[in-house]
């Protein structure tokens, strides 16, 4: 994780590399990645516990926050 927000996410869960590819992204790519995972969510969501992989409730929100920073 980026040092400022090291104490954010576990590490070692999906969800922090999650995270830290849409730091790396452009904003246009940022908000592509969003809508294709939020479409790879909801087709596995009966599948899978994502707050096992470390997904807060409030991912989405998370995501869009960080893209919104980008220039």
């Amino acid at each position: 994780m980026f040092k400022e927000e090291g104490k954010k996410f576990e590490n070692r869960l999906i969800y922090a590399a999650v995270y830290i590819t849409q730091r790396l992204l452009t904003k246009t790519e940022g908000n592509r990645f969003i809508t294709d995972l939020q479409a790879l969510i909801l087709e596995y969501e009966n599948d899978i516990d994502f707050t096992h992989i470390g997904f807060p409730s409030n991912w989405k929100e998370i995501l869009i926050k960080v893209n919104s920073k980008k220039h």
